[in-house]
């Protein structure tokens, strides 16, 4: 396998297919730039494993691409390989209003009841994706090795995922007791066998899965909206989560920031919002009564015992 993390292997395949081995830099310009956005864009630029027609994206994935080309370009100056970035300065395309579908807690609980006429591994992907909010490239990249029976732990590789971080985090009940039940089925498997694996010889692909979601998404009855998948459970997760620390929530799903979680992942609802008020209404910030002596105090939002006169 490619060295690097799953963005970094697909933008690598997409530049060079588009330049080639033997481009040289110093006649890369903008024009160049602009053809590689259209043909990413329109599908003509393939990025699998084996070269052949593509399939059209949004801005947000030639983003990765554009930039993974600036950050090696700008190793090679820093290198002194060479002079200048010749990409230096140039935008990178974004989507103006991207569409992030969740899927709810009705929904995955119907996804889930067909899971198994799907196929087994489909249902331990769709639980162990809800309950540990970790993308479906990861979670299918998984060893039985990887899994700490004693401690309850799952341990994830950074090859395999976006941020390509190591790390190490807890499983719930539901996620270890159906680790188990498939470690159970498949007794027979070593140690460092993948666990969501159809032939034991290497894990379910992105086409098999997401073939997967469409057929239970059918036959569940359920109407997502365009463009749910996986990782729309990995959405559910930070929404969840909601109130809880924001350093646990970056842990637990392998999240670098608090602005990607606030800005893509976290979603607002009537029933938050409304506890919210609620919240507020028992710490005593409501207005002051008219006639009362103290109507001129506005309550303080850290201590409503004190005001500040006005």
């Amino acid at each position: 396998m490619e060295p690097g993390t799953f963005t970094d292997r697909r933008s690598r395949r997409a530049i060079l297919r588009f330049f080639g081995t033997n481009k040289a830099v110093e006649e890369i310009t903008r024009l160049h730039w602009d053809r590689f956005i259209r043909l990413r864009s329109s599908g003509q630029l393939a990025t699998g494993e084996k070269p052949g027609k593509g399939r059209p994206v949004k801005s947000r994935i030639i983003g990765y691409d554009l930039l993974f080309l600036r950050a090696v370009f700008n190793w090679a100056v820093d290198c002194k390989l060479i002079a200048e970035n010749p990409l230096k300065g140039l935008k990178i395309p974004k989507e103006k209003n991207p569409h992030r579908p969740r899927v709810t807690q009705e929904e995955y609980e119907a996804l889930l009841a067909v899971g198994d006429e799907i196929h087994p591994l489909f249902t331990l992907a769709l639980l162990l994706v809800h309950e540990t909010g970790h993308r479906q490239q990861s979670v299918c990249h998984l060893r039985w090795s990887d899994i700490d029976w004693k401690r309850g732990t799952v341990s994830w590789r950074g090859e395999f995922d976006k941020g390509g971080i190591n790390m190490e985090t807890p499983l719930s009940d539901l996620a270890l007791a159906a680790l188990k039940k498939e470690r159970r089925r498949r007794a027979s498997i070593g140690g460092e066998g993948w666990i969501i694996s159809v032939d034991e010889i290497q894990p379910c692909g992105r086409t098999t899965m997401s073939r997967w979601f469409r057929d239970a998404t059918t036959l569940a009855g359920v109407h997502l909206p365009p463009r749910s998948g996986f990782h729309s459970l990995r959405k559910k997760f930070a929404t969840d989560l909601k109130g809880e620390a924001m350093v646990d929530i970056m842990a637990l799903g392998g999240w670098k920031s608090e602005r990607t979680i606030l800005q893509c992942y976290q979603e607002s609802d009537q029933d938050s919002m409304r506890g919210a008020l609620e919240r507020r209404k028992k710490h005593g910030n409501e207005l002051p009564h008219c006639g009362n002596k103290s109507s001129n105090l506005l309550p303080h939002p850290l201590n409503p015992k004190f005001g500040k006169r006005v």
